[in-house]
């Protein structure tokens, strides 16, 4: 079974994806230089130098290939200039292919996330199913079938995930919050975004000093008038002043008072102090279009007299983008989605100089975000 699953995947790969690649190898003396050599290769991929961190990684090879090395090898390949995705799938199978590492989840679970990202959700769901029978309490297999389920809108499949994921260690905030996200998706549900407040909630209170889940618990008090949104925010400033949530949350105050300029600011204050925070990119991209948040998620009038000064849709596309890259199963894809089909009715195809220039940083953000996971 072992070996005809692993069959299956392979047939996803295009035939001259067979063509060798440089495959990085464990050859250090130590645990630590092998890290340290994976950090630096790290770095050098934020800062755009793909091609450079190959070569620091390959360097770094020998006779037996390390699933650090050939993760980060592949990610390069798959994120930067020269991109070549079919290389990167080359670098996974090469490692996958040898009888000692067909059970190694770390590569595994980025052989699903590759899968998942260009879409073939059927390889991508069984890959992360094996991973679950060789390891049972692998959470991030059970987070990546959330996902698979979110994108093809299979919301009670992604229930069943996060359910299982708290089933097996419910102290894990990350396994509250993926309850949250699937009850901030659950159209199909009466009252499942205002049930998402309290895994949100509690993913907050099980993180501890790690402050990345208040943004969608803030997001979701103030939108769906749930939960205490002022103590939350209050708390936060105490316990940590200069988070980008605090920022964040002080803009959607502004932005429920129709102070939609005051609000853009602090909104663009949380992303200088974290580029990764997708739900601050999601409510500057929707104040550029002119609305406010809290018009459109509570169907009220709330509006700026300045709607017309603040407009730009080049802003909120820079701004949906970035969201879609950094989390394609966004609880709120659907005004991403009619927002893009809408500018693209009415402008010319291609991308401008500038686009393209910010597709770059994009994908900057969308690397960060991996490389904290």
């Amino acid at each position: 079974m072992t070996h005809a699953l692993l069959s299956l995947l392979v047939l996803s790969l295009p035939v001259l994806g067979w063509l060798a690649v440089p495959l990085p190898a464990a050859d250090l003396s130590s645990d630590a230089k092998l890290a340290d050599v994976c950090r630096s290769a790290e770095k050098l991929m934020v800062t755009g130098k793909g091609e450079e961190a190959r070569a620091l990684l390959a360097k770094a090879g020998g006779a037996q290939p390390d699933v650090r090395l050939v993760v980060l090898t592949a990610r390069s390949y798959l994120c930067w200039r020269p991109t070549d995705a079919d290389a990167a799938k080359r670098v996974l199978k090469s490692f996958l292919d040898q009888p000692a590492n067909r059970n190694n989840a770390e590569a595994l679970l980025e052989w699903a996330h590759m899968l998942r990202e260009s879409h073939d959700y059927r390889n991508a769901l069984a890959t992360y199913d094996r991973i679950i029978r060789i390891t049972p309490r692998e959470l991030r297999a059970y987070y990546g079938k959330v996902d698979v389920a979110l994108a093809q809108e299979k919301f009670k499949d992604a229930e069943v995930a996060a359910r299982a994921a708290l089933d097996i260690d419910a102290s894990q905030p990350e396994s509250h919050f993926y309850m949250g996200k699937v009850q901030e998706r659950r159209t199909d549900k009466p009252g499942a975004r205002q049930t998402s407040v309290s895994y949100f909630q509690r993913a907050a209170e099980l993180a501890g000093a790690n402050t990345r889940y208040y943004g969608p618990l803030l997001f979701a008090q103030m939108m769906y008038a749930a939960g205490d949104y002022a103590g939350t925010l209050a708390r936060l400033k105490k316990t940590a002043p200069g988070d980008a949530s605090v920022a964040f949350g002080e803009g959607l105050l502004l932005d429920s008072q129709g102070k939609l300029p005051e609000a853009i600011a602090k909104f663009q204050g949380a992303i200088a102090v974290d580029p990764a925070h997708t739900y601050a990119h999601f409510a500057l991209g929707t104040l550029w279009t002119g609305h406010s948040l809290t018009s459109i998620f509570r169907g009220t009038s709330s509006r700026s007299d300045r709607r017309a000064a603040i407009a730009n849709p080049t802003g909120t596309y820079t701004e949906y983008a970035t969201v879609r890259l950094q989390d394609p199963t966004f609880p709120y894809m659907s005004v991403i989605d009619d927002f893009s089909g809408r500018m693209q009715a009415s402008e010319s195809p291609g991308m401008s100089p500038e686009l393209q220039e910010q597709q770059k940083a994009w994908q900057k953000y969308w690397l960060l975000l991996q490389l904290r996971h």
